[in-house]
C-alpha cells in the first residue's frame, strides 16, 4: 500500500506535495505538513503524476531523488520520517 498525495498551495505561494493518508510523525500524531516543495504548478502536478504510478520503494526513492536533484534546497522530508514513509511501499 503507498500513500495518497495531493496538491496544497502553501503560505509562500509554493506548492507542495502532501501525503494525505497514513503519514505520521515518529514523536506525536500530526501529519507531516509536507513530503516536498516546487515553485510552478506545473511541476507540481508533474510530480503528483509520478507518485500516482509509484508502486515501489524503488520508484518513490526515483522520484525523490529527482526532486532533490532538481530543488536542492526545498527537500523537506528526512532522516527517520522519511523511512516510515519509505515503508508505506512494498
Amino acid at each position: 500500500m503507498s500513500e495518497e498525495m495531493a496538491i496544497k498551495q502553501n503560505a509562500d505561494g509554493f506548492f507542495d506535495i502532501v501525503p494525505v493518508t497514513g503519514l505520521y510523525s515518529l514523536n506525536t500524531s500530526q501529519k507531516i505538513d509536507s513530503l516536498m516543495e516546487v515553485k510552478e504548478m506545473a511541476d507540481a502536478e508533474r510530480f503528483l503524476e509520478l507518485w500516482k504510478n509509484a508502486k515501489t520503494k524503488d520508484s518513490a526513492s526515483f522520484i525523490l531523488r529527482l526532486h532533490e536533484y532538481e530543488y536542492p534546497y526545498n527537500y523537506r522530508l528526512n532522516g527517520p520520517l522519511l523511512t516510515k514513509f519509505m515503508n508505506t511501499y512494498v
